[in-house]
């Protein structure tokens, strides 16, 4: 199996704050190397994270899919995986060839796939797996739910996730400064959370424009990453170049 774990696939173009389109982030070869693996796929699933956002759920598959035709993929099918259809979800991934893993709260997305058994659709199929943020996070065997805003400290953290890889635990959008460029200004959460809970758990975060692809049992970081451990942060991978983990 095939996995695209991203910190961020699309990036969002909007006009007076509004979201109007997307397009693929082309950072550390993100469009060539989705294009290695992709070239002949026809179906698209949109797999969301709230299924019952139903509006937003439509636009963003529909901007979604538009940016992976652009960068000529030719495909010719589009299903938005939400509570409307997951009653066929087993057929639906059966004949995917590209499923997105959208981005948002963690806990609302592994919620929606297990009750409705999609993991287990999802680890016999052949399409390939791209997950951008929440949804990269999730395909991973442990998953670090860190608060975003101060309404959220009370969650439960470490998850368990869908173990289609080993991989470390991912952090995205991972800043050095702030630890993260999409928490609430007023949660340190790289002092507060990041750093004390990496005496439990290690860490693997990285910033926008980075991601590890899974292939089989071979992994590979593309862009910077950083290791965190023992309340302790490391360097390991720069931008635009790779590094093969184990």
């Amino acid at each position: 199996m095939k996995l695209f774990l991203t910190s961020e696939a699309t990036i969002n173009e909007r006009v007076d704050g509004i979201k109007v389109s997307c397009k693929i982030n082309y950072a550390n070869n993100f469009i060539n190397n989705i294009l290695l693996y992709t070239k002949n796929a026809k179906n698209f699933v949109f797999l969301v994270n709230n299924p019952n956002e139903i509006e937003d759920n439509e636009v963003s598959a529909k901007f979604t899919y538009g940016a992976l035709k652009d960068i000529g993929i030719n495909l010719a099918s589009c299903i938005v995986l939400d509570n409307r259809t997951s009653k066929n979800a087993e057929d639906i991934i059966k004949n995917a060839d590209i499923i997105f893993l959208q981005g948002g709260k963690i806990q609302c997305q592994l919620d929606f796939i297990k009750q409705n058994k999609i993991d287990q659709y999802l680890k016999t199929c052949n399409a390939v797996l791209i997950g951008k943020s929440a949804g990269a996070m999730i395909l991973c065997k442990e998953v670090y739910n860190y608060p975003e805003t101060p309404d959220e400290f009370d969650n439960a953290r470490f998850l368990r996730g869908l173990n289609f890889t080993d991989c470390l635990p991912i952090i995205p959008h991972f800043e050095e400064t702030s630890g993260n460029v999409y928490c609430d200004p007023n949660v340190d959460v790289l002092n507060t959370f990041y750093l004390p809970d990496s005496e439990r758990m290690s860490f693997l975060a990285i910033p926008n424009g980075s991601y590890i692809f899974v292939n089989n049992n071979e992994k590979k970081i593309f862009g910077e990453a950083f290791v965190i451990k023992n309340k302790c942060i490391k360097k390991i991978c720069e931008d635009h170049k790779t590094l093969k983990i184990k």
